[in-house]
Order: structure tokens, then C-alpha cells, then sequence
């Protein structure tokens, strides 16, 4: 933590590299009992590491209960990548299921990627699986079995002596798996898993993936003392993808049946969900990915129907989790009205609107027990907040339940007692968490208690709105200096810029930026701006993306900039930029694309060439290479080198799995006899996203004093406070 005085927290480059953030800590991954009696959730209460936790609603006693040093939690390989792709940062306990058996409810809980069985009332260890190998284990349905899936095979594990039998089991070929989702539908499809089961745990869905016809990239990890080799299967934009088949086990002819899906030949498979009445609908998202075709799987009879194609242009952003009713329903979203709203899909493909307006619907929550109403997230007060609604599903009337400004997360019981939980935060306080009963009257805030900015001593981000030339209304924020005075101040944009990704909310993540925070002591004023193609603001404003990234977003960014320099009078010879990711890929862009406008930028992990970066994601905005090269063509950023004019420095993981390091060398290669003042820092046991405090440490040091001293600042040292 930083340092605290009487004056609030002094800040140093140090500060940035701990965990947690300065009052960071929410609750992660809450679960109701069956019976709506007890509350489970992980929580950080005084480090970064994970521990589990009950809430007996009625007598409202919190206890803590097991931790991670139940077993050795150090993260096996499939577990460090399934947290890249959750983007988790939290260490201990990584996640849990609760199992529900003749009345009594146990915890199986992945702690780091190991998995143990136990009882939480006397914490005993009912199964230990820790040395078992499996990459993933769920109760199957309300079976008295466990599934495990392991990278040879879908395991069948009795909770009553633990033993392991093979349901399904890998064939020889190299690059065929069962039950694991293949790598683009983890991290463009939001579907992390290839196993899905019934609800009386008789029928079982899984996923075959071939991967053989995907190129292998190596991705070696060396520290000087050993080196080892991960090879990985990575569809780059225009190949091959994975091939996938959904087959179905029957658990009492201990029979499988391959459901056939020809749309998946090119495609992808992008939801699976049993109905209450055992049958399964099924979504599949074409190559292109602006058709959506729903499927009717009947198990019993064995036949698939066709109920619903969802088409929408330039491209559809999937669902969040969907819900299944009784009547054998779907319960989704979709953006065919221009916004994301929830639709009800019948058995006969009668789609029902069941929302409506230029606000977006972020996440279904759940449904009541009776399910007369649904409960969902939404924009609808403002793009910059996120509020709980319920949604009367007979005469389409809506209900605001949330109270507090900002930003909200809720989180429903299933069957029994209804009750939400409903955790909420502003750039004006941190995380709190209150209990409500599903009609909205408050039954208990959780002891959590939420701090102020201002009892830190951190000065909340201001929120801009910008408005461009055609009246589109841009949202962002600014962190000023101590002192509040910004005329011939230097200026620092932090930005990401892509699609999927929004900046700027009233959340207390904006305020614990301590990166942005640091600069703004340091004399800097920082600026975020959400530009076109940005998310939540419906279909339309993101759509301008289209074929065409580093175009709107950086045209949108400099129009910001000017903004800036109009309003608070900062110097516009002395204008920095720094981002990740695809905001790295926006740095690269701006310092060699807009050169005249900014001195220093610093670019971490950044997409150099997205015909080096995947299918699902890249597709979806640029189209196929063989269609679209030109769109390809302009996001090399390496065509634009010969412009840059100020001072870079690019920050790259060398293991990083997701935006391969092979797109800064190409970026090195390019710059080679240019004369440029480009600087490379190289993370040697960093994947996309930095992890460990002496890894963070570095980050921040450098990008921190690279900045300063690019915009003429004096630089600091690695505990200075200020």
C-alpha cells in the first residue's frame, strides 16, 4: 500500500507497484446457497491473496473459512493463461463452485489450478485433487459426481471416494482435446468453457477441438538459469481455426451422440445452455461474424432445429450470459434495435423485444424463481454509470432498484429465498456491498466499509464532454495537479482506444489510477478520453471502427487534445502518451502517424501488425485478409516509422501469449538504420499482462521517469513520495 500521512497517502513509483490498490478490495465471484440461507464469496481482506468467506443471511455472521494455504496454490500453466484471460490479478484461492448433495452444501474450490473438495462447516477435506492434473472440475448438474477435464480426457469423479473414470478420452492425434474451450473463444467470445450439464446431471455436453491444422508458435521462457519451451496454437488472422464438434453423453446408456452442427465448419461456437426441460440451445457464430444462428437440440428425440437467425451488421457483439426459462425460453441480448437489449426467444422463433431506447443493456443479472421478472444492468441513467433494473416480463414495466451514483455490480440468488447483492462504487468512494431483497428493500450492508477520495488525499478524475464536429458527444476525464493549475502545464494522454473497452466510468477505479495519480503530482495534467468505436454507446458509435483501425480513435484523441489545450491552457509542445495493449498499438500510431503533436509515448505490449494477432478478434473489425488487405495493410504500424519524431519507448512481456512479442520485432526490425529515438524494455518472464511486484516495479519506473523526462520534468526515484 502507499504510504499514509496526515494528509492522505504519499505516492511513489514504489506505490504503484503494490497490491492491492488503496482500498481495492470487492467481493469476487459471490454464490447464494440453494436455499437463499448463506452468502459464499472470495475476498482480499488484507492482501492481494483470495481468501473464502460465508455470510448466514439471517443471523447476518460473516465468518472467514478456508485460505490459500490449504495446499501449495503456485498456478499451474493452464491456470496462469485462464487468468490472463479473465484478466485476474488476485493470487490464492482462484475460484469455486458450491455443491449441493441430499441437503448439504460443500466448496470445491481451484486454488491455482489444483482442486480440493470440502466441507465448510468443520473446513475437513472431503477430496484432494491437487495432484490429479485436471485443468477444470464441476459438479455434473445435480448429480453425486464430478466431472474433471484434463488435457487427455473428461473424467467421471465419485464423491464418495474421489475415484477418476474415463467418459471420453483424447485420441493420439496431437492437438485434439475434450472439454476445454479452444484459445479464440476464451479470449474473443467470452465462452471459457467446453463442458456443459444438464440439471439432473444425466446429460453431458462437451466440446471436441482439433487444433492440429493451427500453425504451433513457440514461446520460450528464459531466465538465465533454465529454459523452457511453450508451444502454443495461435490462429492468426485469415488461417485456419480450431475445428470443433459438440458431442452429448447420456450417463445411463454411457453413450456419446455427435449433434450435427455443419454451420461449424467455418464458425464458431459460441453458447451452449440446457433448458429446464433438458434440451439444449445452442448458438453458432458464422466465420465473418454477423450471423448468429440459434439451434434447438431435442436429446430425447435426437433432432436439431433451426428456430432463429440473429443478423446484424458490421458484425455482432455476443450475448452475455444467457438464462433459460421453464417454458423452454431464452433469455439474451442482442443489438438489432442499435443498442444492446434483451430479447425472449420462444421454442417456435418468436423473438419478443423486451427492452427498448439509446441506452445499453450491459448484463442480465438473473431471473425471480417465478421468473416474472428479469434483473439487469444497464446505461440507461448515463453511459458513464451502470444501475440494477428489474424488468416485469409480462407488461414490460422497468424498475430502478440501485440508489447509489456510480458504477454498480449485482449478483442474484438462484431458486428459494430472492435476494441480490448489489456492490457499488464512485470515483467518489470505494467498493461497498449491500443485500437487497429482490422488490429493492435493504436488508444488511455487508461490513465493508467504503473510504472517501478525499480521507486518502486523492483527487478524483474530472469528468469533459466533448462534442465533435457532427454533434457526436465524447465522454473523458482529467487528473490535475496538486495545486489545481494547468496553464503551461505538460500533458499526458492515457489511452487504450479500442473496441469492447470502456475508459472513462464514475467507478473507484478511476480514482486509485495511480499511474495517472503519480503524474498529476508530478506537475502533469492526464487526460482518457473514449473515443469512437468505444463500447456501451451503442452499435453506431462503435461501429465507426470498422476497417479502419488507428483512423477515428486517434482523430477523436487529437481532437481531445485540442479540447485540452483550449480549455486548461496545458502546453501543447509538451503532450506524452501512453497505453497497453491496444492502447499501445494507439501509441505507436499517434507518435508516428501525428508526430507533430506529441514529444514522448510509451507503448506497452503493443499489436505492431494485426495480421500478426488472432482471428475472432481481428476479423470481426477488419474482415478477412483476402477480402479486406488494405484494411490490413493500414494498421502495420511499421509503413508510418519513418515519422516519428519524438522519444519512445515500447515495454513487451517476452512470453506474452496473447499479443506475441514478434510484433516488436518487427517493430525493432523496421526501425533498424532509421536513427530513432526508440527505446525497448523486454520483461523476461511477463505475459500480456504484468503480474509481481518487482515486474510492476519495473513498469512504472520506466515508464514513469521516461515520460517526465520527455516532457522536461525532473524524473524520480523509486521511493520518492510525493
Amino acid at each position: 500500500m502507499p504510504e499514509s500521512t496526515d494528509n492522505g497517502i504519499s505516492l511513489s513509483i514504489a506505490s504503484l507497484a503494490k497490491r492491492p490498490l488503496p482500498a481495492s478490495q470487492v467481493i469476487v465471484g459471490p454464490r447464494f446457497d440453494s436455499k437463499g440461507e448463506k452468502l459464499y464469496f472470495m475476498y482480499p481482506k488484507t492482501a492481494a491473496e483470495l481468501s473464502l468467506y460465508c455470510l448466514d443471511i439471517g443471523s447476518k455472521q460473516l465468518r472467514a473459512l478456508f485460505n490459500s494455504n490449504l495446499i501449495n496454490s503456485e498456478p499451474t500453466l493452464e491456470e496462469q493463461l485462464r487468468r490472463e484471460r479473465l484478466r485476474l490479478n488476485w493470487e490464492g484461492l482462484s475460484d469455486f463452485e458450491l455443491i449441493e448433495l441430499e441437503g448439504a452444501t460443500y466448496v470445491l474450490m481451484n486454488l491455482g489450478g489444483k482442486f480440493i473438495l470440502a466441507d465448510p462447516d468443520d473446513e475437513s477435506i472431503l477430496l484432494d485433487m491437487s495432484d490429479s492434473g485436471f485443468v477444470s472440475v464441476c459438479q455434473a448438474g445435480s448429480g453425486d459426481y464430478l466431472l474433471g477435464v484434463k488435457r487427455d480426457g473428461i473424467y467421471r469423479i465419485s464423491l464418495f471416494g474421489g475415484e477418476a473414470t474415463a467418459l471420453i478420452e483424447s485420441k493420439d492425434d496431437e492437438g485434439i482435446t475434450y472439454g476445454i474451450a479452444e484459445y479464440v473463444a476464451q479470449e474473443e467470445l467470452d465462452r471459457l468453457d467446453g463442458l456443459w450439464c444438464s440439471s439432473d446431471g444425466q446429460l453431458v455436453a462437451f466440446t471436441e477441438v482439433d487444433e492440429s491444422m493451427i500453425p504451433t508458435f513457440p514461446i520460450v521462457r528464459d531466465n538465465g538459469n533454465e529454459v523452457v519451451v511453450e508451444n502454443y496454437r495461435y490462429p492468426l488472422a485469415g488461417g485456419d481455426n480450431a475445428s470443433v464438434r459438440l458431442g452429448l453423453y447420456r450417463k445411463s446408456l454411457q453413450s456419446v451422440e455427435w449433434i450435427d452442427l455443419s454451420t461449424l465448419r467455418d464458425g464458431y461456437l459460441a453458447r451452449v445452455c440446457f433448458t429446464p426441460g433438458l434440451k439444449m440451445w445452442i448458438a453458432v457464430l458464422n466465420r465473418s461474424q454477423d450471423e448468429l444462428r440459434w439451434y434447438l437440440y431435442s436429446p430425447k428425440e435426437q433432432t436439431l432445429s433451426l428456430v432463429y437467425i440473429q443478423k446484424e451488421e458490421p458484425w455482432i457483439n455476443l450475448p452475455s450470459t444467457p438464462f433459460t426459462l421453464r417454458s423452454g425460453g431464452i433469455l439474451f441480448t442482442t443489438e438489432e434495435m442499435g443498442f444492446s437489449h434483451i430479447v425472449l426467444l420462444d421454442e417456435d422463433g418468436n423473438l419478443r423485444k423486451l427492452t427498448s431506447g439509446e441506452f445499453c443493456v450491459t448484463e442480465i443479472v438473473g431471473i425471480s424463481a417465478d421468473e416474472k421478472k428479469a434483473f439487469f444492468l444497464s446505461t440507461s441513467d448515463s453511459p458513464l454509470e451502470r444501475h440494477l433494473y428489474s424488468l416485469d416480463l409480462d407488461d414490460l414495466s422497468i424498475d430502478k432498484l440501485s440508489v447509489e451514483a456510480g458504477v454498480n455490480q449485482a449478483y442474484m440468488s438462484g431458486s428459494g429465498r430472492g435476494y441480490v447483492l448489489v456492490q457499488n462504487s464512485s470515483r467518489e468512494r470505494s467498493f461497498t456491498a449491500t443485500l437487497y431483497a429482490l422488490d429493492g428493500s435493504w436488508i444488511w450492508d455487508l461490513p465493508f466499509e467504503g473510504v472517501s477520495a478525499d480521507s486518502l488525499g486523492l483527487l478524483p478524475p474530472k469528468f469533459i464532454e466533448l462534442t465533435l464536429e457532427d454533434e457526436t458527444t465524447l465522454y473523458g476525464a482529467v487528473y490535475l495537479p496538486s495545486d489545481g493549475l494547468t496553464e503551461g502545464r505538460p500533458l499526458v494522454v492515457a489511452t487504450y482506444g479500442g473496441p469492447r473497452a470502456q475508459t472513462v466510468l464514475d467507478s473507484w477505479s478511476m480514482t486509485i489510477d495511480l499511474q495517472a495519480q503519480l503524474l498529476a503530482r508530478a506537475g502533469v495534467v492526464v487526460f482518457k478520453l473514449d473515443n469512437r468505436g468505444s463500447f456501451n454507446r451503442g452499435k453506431a458509435f462503435e461501429a465507426q471502427i470498422r476497417h479502419g483501425f488507428g483512423t477515428v480513435e486517434l482523430e477523436d484523441q487529437l481532437a481531445g487534445i485540442d479540447f485540452i489545450i483550449r480549455e486548461l491552457g496545458v502546453d501543447k509542445d509538451r503532450v506524452g502518451i501512453y497505453g497497453w495493449s491496444y492502447g499501445g498499438f494507439m501509441t505507436l500510431m499517434a507518435m508516428s502517424r501525428a508526430a507533430d503533436r506529441f514529444a514522448v509515448g510509451v507503448a506497452g505490449a503493443p499489436v505492431v501488425d494485426f495480421a500478426l494477432y488472432d482471428t475472432a478478434y481481428t476479423e470481426r473489425y477488419l474482415g478477412l485478409p483476402r477480402e479486406e488487405p488494405e484494411s490490413y495493410q493500414r494498421t502495420d504500424v511499421t509503413r508510418y516509422v519513418d515519422g516519428i519524431t519524438g522519444k519512445l519507448l515500447v515495454i513487451h512481456g517476452l512470453i506474452d501469449e496473447n499479443v506475441h512479442f514478434s510484433n516488436t520485432t518487427k517493430l525493432m526490425a523496421s526501425l533498424e538504420g532509421l536513427g530513432k529515438d526508440v527505446e525497448f524494455v523486454v520483461l523476461p518472464g511477463s505475459r500480456h499482462g504484468p503480474r509481481g511486484y518487482r515486474t510492476l516495479l519495473e513498469v512504472a519506473y520506466r515508464r514513469t521517469n521516461f515520460l517526465l523526462r520527455g516532457l522536461g520534468l525532473r524524473t524520480l526515484g523509486i521511493e520518492e513520495l510525493l
